[in-house]
């Protein structure tokens, strides 16, 4: 759990696992989201904190969806 203030940032980066065994950072290909929307917002990786609340932080690329983890 990561605590960030109002107009605090906090960088994400999305890590995909591919069927032909390989890794590659896709942070600039997913779909982020934030839950709810009203706390906070994300773009290329880097959310924005707008509103006291607990949200969480999801990326998707091609039908996978991903939460944050530590």
């Amino acid at each position: 759990r990561q605590v960030v203030r109002i107009g605090g940032t906090l960088s994400f980066f999305a890590l995909g696992e591919f069927d032909e065994g390989y890794y590659e950072d896709v942070t600039a290909r997913v779909s982020w989201e934030v839950s709810p929307a009203s706390v906070g917002q994300v773009a290329n990786g880097t959310f924005t904190g707008v509103q006291l609340g607990t949200a969480t932080i999801s990326a998707r690329l091609d039908g996978v969806s991903s939460n944050a983890t530590e």
